[in-house]
């Protein structure tokens, strides 16, 4: 799609990328994303996309583009192709579920392994990153070949587009947060999970809202995993065992933003 831009729209677009990497130099405070129009206490219902989860520097970037007539979200880059889901094991189930609380609703996938038998299992939370969907996720991180391997269950929460229209978890989303850990009970009620082994993990985005989550909800999870998540900030001073993996390469979230911070 870029190719059919003309090159004054291309020389605005760098430019407007330019400016905010700028900003975000000139003030740290403003390198973590912020969200509008979300509470600082208590649950909301669900909007339109449009009013939620957009960091401010995208939609800077945005409203420039649409100044040009520049199409949106959907028009900026052509579909990735799709990829076939890895077969599954004789007797193992990749199942689609979905749970509701009065703030909204998810669907999400679960695996269970072939292996299972009415056993108590442990579980592994798996929060995807931007713009991706379940299944490449777990094709991705190939958790469920380790949940084979292992005997376990794996839950992966799907963001909603409705939600955030790059399907970016939003850690700062009451409603987000509350829905991650009403699947996490759901699958706890429904399969004997052994309740001192119950994970979070995620990536990028994914990896802030499991971070959030262990802090928040650390009754429910005894650990946590976070791959390239960016900084995040939680109300709760309750920490979890937590492993952080970050490429000193990473361009998108740079290392020096991965910090976690309490209170």
């Amino acid at each position: 799609m870029i190719g059919k831009w003309s090159p004054a729209q291309v020389s605005h677009l760098l430019g407007a990328v330019n400016d905010i990497a700028d900003r975000w130099r000139r003030d740290p405070f403003q390198r973590r994303p912020r969200f509008a129009d979300e509470p600082s206490h208590g649950m909301k219902t669900e909007r339109p996309w449009s009013s939620l989860g957009i960091p401010e520097p995208v939609r800077d970037l945005l409203d420039r583009l649409g100044q040009l007539g520049v199409p949106g979200l959907d028009g900026w880059i052509d579909p990735l192709p799709s990829r076939a889901p890895d077969p599954l094991r004789h007797g193992a189930r990749f199942e689609t579920r979905s749970y509701a609380n009065e703030a909204g609703s998810r669907v999400y996938k679960l695996y269970i392994p072939s292996s299972y038998s009415g056993q108590a299992l442990p579980l592994v939370v798996m929060l995807h990153g931007c713009t991706q969907v379940p299944d490449s996720f777990a094709s991705g991180t190939q958790m469920n070949a380790l949940a084979e391997e292992q005997t376990f269950l794996v839950a992966y929460p799907a963001q909603s587009p409705a939600a955030n229209a790059m399907k970016c978890w939003t850690w700062s989303s009451a409603v987000d947060r509350s829905l991650v850990a009403g699947i996490t009970r759901q699958v706890m009620r429904e399969f004997p999970v052994d309740p001192e082994r119950v994970y979070i993990a995620g990536f990028s985005a994914g990896g802030a809202m499991a971070a959030i989550m262990g802090s928040e909800y650390s009754d429910l999870y005894a650990a946590v995993g976070v791959h390239s998540g960016p900084a995040c900030k939680s109300s709760s001073r309750k920490l979890v065992p937590t492993i952080l993996f970050h490429c000193a390469g990473d361009v998108l979230v740079h290392l020096s933003l991965t910090h976690i911070s309490l209170g």
